[in-house]
């Protein structure tokens, strides 16, 4: 019986020894053997690309890929832009991978990559910030407020996109002018114009590429704008001194029309006495200086002179001022 009890035993053994087994030989899991799960891939490295600020809707890249990914044909490169799945593909046989035709929303985007394997998804790379701006920058003019100058030279201000490259020429006379325009986008530039219509081309180039046109037409006329100066009586003996004079000054505007409450300035010098100066308001555009009187001591013959200027302030951004002067004869 204890004989029994033995072989009992050692077929139980066999038995439970069979069972791991399987047929081939293999150990089957659960047998005592654990397999290490695949690791987690590095992350990749986006490149920096040659412009930031760009127009196109999508943008070439290139990622340098972390070494040791085996098996390589079981990982895929993946590239996000603001945070969604872009582009994926296979990875090359080179340490670089190029991704032709990311797209890029209008605005800001936010690109990464990062490997998928088996062992699951990498971390992302480090962000590559770029901007996407293809809207054409747009040129306004704040002055001349009026298409009509009746100065030889214009200041022309205005504003469009901040940085910006501002190219104006002037097809009438063949004149270009080329500036860098302010951050806040104001831009200010002084031309010559000549008799009749300059039409002004201006073009703006942002930092993204874009352009902007606008086409703006000067007319040139001829200013009307005048002031003349009578002395009454334009001669003295000395003789007769003391005696009085009288400045009289007609003030035209730039259309030749009569000025009114402008204000004009005159002064007078007689030979051997001080220069006297007296500021009158002109109406219906005349402004007049009356009864001067001129003393005795110290006149002495030759020619005095009257002057008379008027200052209209700004006219198209320049400030317009008229003059005439008159002799004035001592015998």
């Amino acid at each position: 019986m204890g004989v029994a009890l033995a072989l009992l035993l050692l077929g139980g053994s066999l038995v439970l020894a069979g069972q791991a087994l399987d047929p081939g030989g293999q150990q089957r899991p659960g047998a005592g053997s654990s397999t290490d799960p695949p690791p987690v891939p590095p992350a990749p490295a986006l490149l920096p690309v040659e412009q930031a600020l760009v127009a196109a809707s999508s943008i070439d890249l290139e990622v340098a890929l972390p070494d040791g990914l085996t098996p390589r044909r079981a990982h895929r490169l993946r590239v996000y832009v603001n945070d969604e799945l872009v582009r994926e593909r296979r990875l090359p046989d080179d340490p670089l991978a190029r991704l032709a035709d990311v797209p890029l929303e209008q605005g800001q985007n936010r690109v990464t990559a990062a490997l998928a394997g088996p062992g699951g998804e990498s971390l992302h790379s480090a962000a590559l910030l770029l901007e996407r701006d293809d809207e054409a920058p747009v040129i306004h003019i704040s002055s001349p407020a009026s298409r009509n100058v009746f100065t030889p030279e214009v200041t022309l201000r205005g504003r469009t996109e901040g940085g910006a490259l501002l190219t104006l020429r002037n097809t009438t006379n063949e004149e270009e002018y080329e500036l860098d325009v302010a951050e806040d986008g104001l831009f200010e530039v002084r031309l010559s114009l000549t008799v009749g219509e300059n039409v002004l081309s201006l073009r703006s180039r942002d930092r993204a590429g874009n352009r902007g046109r606008a086409t703006l037409r000067l007319m040139r006329v001829e200013s009307g704008a005048a002031v003349s100066l009578e002395v009454r009586p334009a001669q003295l003996r000395l003789e007769d001194l003391p005696a009085s004079i009288s400045l009289y000054a007609r003030v035209q505007g730039l259309r030749g029309e009569a000025l009114h409450g402008v204000a004009v300035t005159f002064s007078l010098s007689v030979p051997g006495q001080q220069t006297l100066t007296y500021q009158a308001t002109s109406q219906s555009g005349l402004a007049v200086w009356r009864d001067i009187r001129l003393p005795r001591d110290g006149a002495h013959e030759g020619h005095g002179l009257a002057t008379v200027m008027v200052v209209l302030g700004e006219v198209q951004g320049e400030e317009v001022t008229l003059q005439d002067s008159a002799a004035i004869r001592f015998r």
